[in-house]
């Protein structure tokens, strides 16, 4: 039907601009809008003008985006006639679109005056995205204007509501997109901070950015960890909260057909609807909070960071923000702040005197490639300290006890690893007391089962990431099992050392442009002290050698100074195979 085929060209219009903003195609305006322009004729073919406005609502920030503002423009217009400016959503979005496009061509009263009315509008919600959007269009006028006091108001009130949503939003398929459109408020917000000589709050800011994938994560996961009776009264809560959302967004089409003399009226019975609507959503996850608590922390502030910080330890946070800052580094005593340059660590020399543990917080790509490599931050820094990435520098306010439980080797669940089974009884010999699961034994129940308070847990098998479906990450188990990402932040087996032996363990699959998961980070968000990991693929038994040193050295209970003493000897002894791991978590 011509319905079908519009919601399907919108859709596709949709992917691939977030696939043009991702990185991963180059820019085609004329084919986002051919998709777009044929979205709205299949919506206006259907008599859906709704479909038809949201359509050139799209192609006008498509275009706006690729820079052709006529093309913004005339679609923004033809979108007028369709369909009037209420306050739904997607009207709210087209004032938005028409705000940005004022800013841009610098008519910075007639922005000013829209976004305005947005952030104060009764038709949106304290946790809508327009309005933290609004918000930081707002920044961006009054820092047009020179008045950078209000343009730090703004961002630190467009940050807050982006954090209020981070711990109400449910994980969609789109949810890399949401977090690449904050992306701009980031940097904008660091440029401001740092200007100001804020670097405490810059810090946190930047952090904060590197935390939202994972506390994301975490949080869809937690409906999982409910008990059957909180399972069924969250849901039916949600859904009456889904429910009077959806009737008060329809009810917001009619908000500027009313006469004026009924606009006041409207506008006092939609703030009131707005505070009943937050208020449902809060008692809806009162029950998700009361039976399964958020593990993930919000923004931590730098000074938390510090004192989470143990002598000789310091914290090295790379960003790729807009130029605004290429690294922070923090020491229990002060905090620094230097420009990208090809040794991260040059600008840091005197900082660093006297440390013997680094963690890098390495969200973007290539620095953290850059990190890992050979001659990058890991191959030289171990020559001087320990070295091992965190996802975020909250990690270390969750740094967790080690358990003291029977270890877990598991290998080859497919069959077809000899070499991992050699490697497993190997390990395992290093491991007084020690439980070996191989071949068809390793289901998921029984590595689950035996991961639980174990002190150190080795697998020698497949890791799969699939760069379509990085949620998706996951170790290949017998009988065609998985243990997925969801599984471990579900089970939560409080594991110690954990040592992934197969291909890419430790590779962090793109969600956009600069966000990024992947198994480790599951495994570490799962209550686990370290993980050591692989950035490439292995052949079968390749980091044998490797792996008995790292063991050797106390691997189990010591990864940090085992990683650095095994790594150094292998390098000596002429085996690069060292270089393929990277240790995530504690020392």
């Amino acid at each position: 039907s011509a319905s079908m085929r519009g919601g399907y060209l919108n859709n596709l219009g949709w992917s691939v601009h977030a696939a043009i903003e991702a990185g991963t195609l180059p820019r085609r305006l004329p084919l986002l809008r051919r998709l777009f322009e044929g979205a709205a004729q299949a919506y206006a073919t259907a008599g859906q003008p709704g479909g038809q406005a949201n359509s050139l609502t799209n192609l006008g920030w498509a275009a706006l985006r690729h820079g052709d503002l006529a093309l913004a423009r005339d679609a923004l217009r033809r979108r007028d006639a369709v369909a009037p400016r209420g306050w739904d959503i997607n009207s709210v979005f087209a004032r938005l679109l028409s705000a940005e496009l004022d800013r841009v061509e610098g008519r910075l009263a007639a922005a000013e005056a829209e976004l305005s009315d947005i952030v104060a509008s009764p038709g949106l919600d304290a946790l809508a995205e327009p309005v933290w959007q609004a918000l930081h269009g707002l920044a961006r006028v009054a820092q047009a204007r020179g008045d950078r006091a209000v343009a730090l108001l703004r961002i630190r009130d467009a940050l807050a509501r982006v954090s209020a949503i981070g711990q109400r939003a449910e994980l969609t398929a789109g949810r890399g997109r949401f977090f690449e459109a904050r992306r701009a408020l980031v940097d904008d917000a660091l440029a401001l901070l740092l200007a100001q000589g804020l670097v405490g709050e810059a810090f946190t800011v930047a952090d904060g950015a590197q935390a939202q994938v994972m506390r994301a994560f975490e949080a869809e996961v937690r409906v999982d960890r409910l008990p059957p009776a909180a399972r069924a009264e969250w849901q039916a809560r949600l859904e009456a909260y889904l429910a009077a959302r959806a009737a008060f967004e329809a009810d917001g089409e009619r908000g500027e057909l009313l006469p004026a003399a009924q606009q006041a009226s409207w506008r006092a019975q939609r703030a009131q609807a707005s505070d009943d609507l937050a208020r449902a959503l809060d008692h809806a996850y009162a029950v998700l909070d009361e039976a399964a608590p958020a593990d993930a922390s919000a923004d931590v502030p730098a000074a938390a960071v510090q004192a989470a910080l143990r002598p000789g330890e310091a914290l090295l946070l790379l960003t790729d923000h807009g130029g605004a800052a290429g690294a922070f580094l923090l020491t229990a005593t002060a905090i620094q702040v230097a420009p990208a340059e090809r040794d991260l660590l040059a600008p840091f020399a005197e900082a660093l005197t006297g440390v013997t543990h680094l963690f890098v917080v390495a969200g973007p790509v290539p620095r953290a490639e850059w990190l890992a490599s050979a001659g990058g931050a890991q191959g030289l820094a171990i020559r001087r300290f320990g070295v091992s990435l965190l996802p975020h520098a909250g990690f270390l306010l969750r740094r967790p006890a080690a358990p003291t439980g029977a270890s877990l080797v598991v290998a080859d669940p497919t069959g077809d690893l000899p070499a991992a089974r050699s490697e497993a009884r190997q390990v395992a010999a290093r491991l007084p007391g020690a439980s070996r699961v191989e071949g068809v034994a390793a289901t998921r129940e029984a590595v689950l089962a035996g991961l639980r308070g174990a002190a150190a847990f080795h697998f020698a098998g497949h890791g799969v990431q699939a760069p379509d479906a990085p949620w998706d990450a996951h170790l290949r188990l017998a009988q065609g099992q998985r243990l997925t990402l969801a599984d471990l932040l579900t089970a939560r087996p409080q594991v110690g050392t954990v040592v992934l032996s197969g291909c890419d363990t430790g590779r962090r699959l793109a969600l956009g442009r600069h966000d990024r998961v992947g198994l480790a980070e599951g495994f570490l968000s799962a209550g686990a002290s370290a993980v050591l990991a692989t950035r490439r693929a292995i052949g079968d038994g390749e980091p044998a050698a490797f792996l008995d040193a790292f063991y050797a050295a106390g691997g189990a209970t010591r990864p940090g100074p085992a990683f650095r003493q095994a790594a150094l000897a292998r390098e000596a002894a002429g085996d690069p195979s060292w270089r393929a791991f990277a240790l995530i978590g504690f020392p």
